[in-house]
């Protein structure tokens, strides 16, 4: 499964070569994340990084995700 994260802030040069250091591997916000299965909806918000995050199906159906789009002001599930 592959959502899309927009940082809604704009982050310093160097948290971003952070971030780039960090592809392919595991990254984990410790708060609640806001994330959408679709690019167009995900860029609605303004900032510079875009996250596209590959998610493995077993993460997926081992409940460590849960998918709330019925719940979206946006609903673009």
């Amino acid at each position: 499964m592959i959502i899309q994260k927009l940082l809604n802030k704009l982050l310093k040069n160097e948290t971003v070569e952070e971030y780039k250091q960090a592809v392919r591997k595991d990254i984990r916000w410790l708060a609640f994340t806001s994330t959408s299965k679709d690019r167009e909806a995900a860029e609605m918000f303004s900032g510079n990084t875009l996250f596209i995050i590959s998610i493995p199906m077993h993460d997926v159906y081992n409940n460590s995700l849960t998918d709330i789009w019925s719940l979206s002001h946006y609903m673009t599930g």
